[in-house]
């Protein structure tokens, strides 16, 4: 109960920032396409240790792949 009331209020916050920042009659702004880069790889052992380091490396885990040793983990960030 208490994790849903977390994501309801999450959410609500996300909304109203989101309504803040249109101002009444313009369109929002049009950002430019991002660009990514992609990475690929399976990780044995300790995978939270590695998963963190990637983390910090500006890798966000979009995906999981395949099952057992075949596993592969996705992963994305913005082109510098």
């Amino acid at each position: 109960m208490r994790h849903r009331l977390a994501l309801m209020a999450a959410c609500l916050l996300g909304l109203i920032a989101l309504w803040g920042s249109v101002s009444p009659g313009q369109p929002p702004a049009v950002k430019a396409a991002a660009k990514w880069e992609y990475k690929s790889d399976q990780f044995a052992g300790n995978q939270d240790d590695r998963l963190n380091r990637m983390g910090e490396q500006g890798w966000e885990l979009v995906a999981v792949t395949g099952d057992g040793p075949g596993q592969r983990y996705v992963f994305k960030r913005p082109k510098p």
